[in-house]
């Protein structure tokens, strides 16, 4: 109840307990508390974007992430992604399983439309054709290796889940939305361009999904077990056993086909330091 205390012109409430009267509080300025409603809606703006989810509907695609640095569909190099990613301390050796490559590839899809997804036959097939596994090698990390003895000659994989990105728009949204565990992998060890004169940029970039990706390169030619062959547009590859592989053994490919390094700046995903020749 309130009542007026005429000899000191201010309001006071009648406490029941006895304690005396009490200070009735003020209202707030409404400025400040429109203040705070928009320090909260920043704030969680902000939480919601630093968020990258694994898997999602092409209307939930996230089209730009910041952190520190921004990135979006239009901006942003691999130096960018690698501090966006954290990618100085998320190289951890983690094994992904048949599951995490199938969410890649139906995030890949997602990005780039099924009229123009490189993926052959049932997404969720598994294109290595023989029994393999995946370990640790102590100085190697991550290694595919040969469950069963494989005859020289035998085809072990296909390239038929890989995607390519003609743009690089595509690649960086598919980047932005590649589940955090597996994202500086795709940026470093499993994304590689090839030199494609009759795109717009000259180059495309692909990407591996599958236990292909953990196959490590032979340090001399004796080492390398697997041969790949390419169809005649060079879009398409097989890989065969170049020679008996024991159950055991680590499976080595030579990496050097498929070296396109000038594809990076091409693509705007690296920041040129000298000018690129395309002829």
């Amino acid at each position: 109840m309130w009542k007026k205390n005429t000899k000191n012109a201010t309001q006071q409430r009648t406490n029941p307990t006895g304690n005396g009267p009490k200070r009735p509080r003020g209202r707030r300025p409404v400025k400040w508390i429109a203040a705070i409603l928009i320090i909260m809606a920043a704030r969680y703006n902000s939480a919601s974007t630093s968020q990258i989810p694994s898997m999602m509907a092409t209307s939930e695609l996230k089209l730009e992430k910041v952190r520190t640095y921004r990135v979006n569909a239009t901006h942003g190099t691999r130096h960018d992604f690698f501090r966006i990613h954290g990618c100085l301390t998320q190289f951890k050796n983690d094994i992904p399983t048949q599951e995490d490559w199938i969410a890649m590839r139906k995030l890949y899809v997602t990005v780039v439309g099924k009229e123009n997804s490189t993926i052959r036959g049932n997404i969720e097939d598994n294109p290595i054709r023989v029994p393999t596994y995946v370990d640790l090698h102590p100085k190697m990390g991550r290694a595919l290796y040969a469950k069963e003895r494989i005859p020289n000659g035998t085809l072990v994989w296909s390239s038929e889940k890989e995607g390519s990105f003609t743009h690089p728009n595509q690649y960086r949204i598919f980047m932005i939305n590649m589940p955090p565990k597996f994202a500086c992998d795709m940026l470093f060890h499993w994304s590689y361009y090839t030199k494609a004169d009759a795109t717009e940029f000259g180059t495309i970039v692909t990407a591996t999904m599958d236990d292909s990706a953990l196959m490590n390169a032979g340090n001399a030619p004796n080492r390398v077990n697997l041969l790949e062959i390419y169809n005649e547009t060079g879009d398409f590859a097989k890989a065969y056993a170049s020679r008996d592989i024991e159950a055991g053994e680590q499976i080595l490919v030579n990496y050097t086909d498929c070296s396109f390094p000038e594809g990076e700046i091409m693509f705007g995903m690296k920041t040129p330091n000298r000018t690129i020749n395309r002829d």
